[in-house]
């Protein structure tokens, strides 16, 4: 067999695995399945990472006619600068609806991963347009738009990768979680790939506790949430939140002591960390769900909650405690297996973007109509509903996973993922959304 054909027989089992994992835990509302190590077998692992990792060590390795290296992932987040003075639009300032147009060209999309996209997330530049992603396939990939070839990819993960979080403030610790149960920082200075932490269940979300360096929350395959003291290399607390997978978890702005939860039980949770109780943690918020909840996020300015569920609903909440409930019909079911659509939010408090999925035709026919056409949703927290549809016949499929850029307003990254015989095409877009201001 050729290294080509090993490879895409290899890449299907990996994938039939992760779908088969999958299935088995978010269609299920039960926690009582156990971990590999809990029947004291090893995490499902093909060869494992070296906890420490030189970047030169890696250079010599080859896979699918392409050397993975983090070499150049180094050199590439080392040469970027920040100002840590944030330059986001002020909190009544609105990004101008009428003025807005879909542009995507083909020096704004290319392959970036090896499987599908399961996260993505904009370097915190000023003025540099630089992705990073993660894949189901355990890869972790940067994009940086100002290189000519600047993509670099490398698989610290033997399983999905499940999130990013990037360091507050310097970029130069990127921590990842996975279904393998582990959490691995890519320390920059260091230019090396380190495992800090193993969990005994999959790991699925994981975010910093605001601007604080130090402390990092992640959940995990049955319901559980951890403070992680990132320096201790150790978790500092633990909670059973949820009856299934938290799927996200973001914290409140200017108050990290407020975080919400999404789960896979069909629940969002608001929580304030300082009185969760180990042995009954009562939430001070809890809104349902007709199904598992893809993702909940604070806005901008902590307004409103938007939440994506498998109900195919868009939620806002807003009031004192989030209890002014409000459900948007949204189409978030693909009808196949590539990734779940989470709604973000963009610059202010205005406005979700969401990935628009094709509807199927009614009727037989050849040509299409631009309804039928992937593209981009932005619902309007005024008008509680679909203001604009953003479409470009250069977008190929949905954009499952988006990121606002925080300081290049009107910039979007959406990220597609697509399984096939061949090799999983993953496709990262540079999505611009002009509001007059971009050049």
């Amino acid at each position: 067999m050729t290294s080509s054909l090993k490879y895409m027989a290899d890449t299907e089992i990996v994938l039939k695995r992760q779908r088969r994992k999958r299935d088995e835990v978010e269609a299920s509302n039960s926690v009582g399945r156990s971990s590999r190590r809990s029947k004291g077998m090893p995490p499902e692992l093909s060869d494992g990472l070296i906890d420490k990792i030189k970047a030169k060590e890696i250079l010599s390795k080859k896979s699918y006619e392409e050397y993975l290296s983090y070499d150049g992932m180094v050199r590439t987040i080392k040469s970027l600068t920040r100002n840590e003075c944030p330059m986001r639009l002020s909190q009544h300032d609105d990004v101008d609806l009428e003025r807005l147009e879909l542009k995507l060209n083909p020096k704004g999309r290319t392959q970036v991963a090896k499987g599908a996209i399961s996260d993505v997330k904009f370097l915190p530049t000023v003025d540099k347009r630089v992705i990073i992603v993660g894949d189901e396939l355990g890869y972790l990939g940067l994009w940086n738009l100002e290189e000519t070839n600047g993509i670099y990819l490398y698989r610290p993960h033997q399983s999905k990768l499940s999130a990013i979080t990037i360091e507050p403030f310097s970029m130069l610790k990127i921590f990842t979680s996975s279904y393998d149960q582990r959490i691995v920082l890519l320390d920059v200075e260091k230019e090396a790939f380190d495992e800090v932490y193993q969990d005994t269940y999959a790991v699925y979300s994981i975010c910093h506790r605001g601007e604080d360096v130090k402390c990092l929350y992640f959940g995990n395959e049955v319901g559980e949430l951890k403070i992680f003291d990132a320096r201790a290399r150790t978790p500092s607390s633990s909670w059973g939140l949820h009856g299934n997978t938290i799927n996200t978890i973001h914290c409140k702005p200017n108050d990290p002591n407020i975080i919400a939860t999404s789960s896979a039980d069909k629940t969002v949770s608001i929580w304030d960390v300082r009185s969760v109780s180990k042995d009954q943690p009562k939430s001070l918020t809890t809104i349902s769900h007709g199904g598992p909840i893809y993702s909940a996020y604070f806005s901008p300015f902590g307004t409103f909650l938007a939440t994506t569920s498998s109900d195919n609903t868009i939620g806002l909440f807003g009031g004192e405690n989030y209890e002014e409930k409000f459900l948007i019909p949204h189409n978030n079911l693909s009808g196949e297996y590539i990734s779940t659509l989470r709604g973000i939010w963009g610059w202010d408090d205005s406005h979700v973007y969401i990935g628009k999925i094709q509807e199927k035709q009614k009727h037989k026919r050849k040509e299409k109509i631009d309804d039928e056409k992937h593209g981009l949703h932005i619902i309007s927290t005024v008008d509680k509903k679909v203001v604009r549809t953003l479409q470009s016949d250069d977008m190929p499929t949905v954009p499952y996973r988006l990121a606002a850029h925080p300081y290049i307003v009107g910039t979007l990254a959406g990220a597609t993922g697509k399984d096939s015989w061949l090799p999983p095409l993953s496709l990262a877009h540079q999505v611009v959304v002009d509001d007059g201001t971009t050049p």
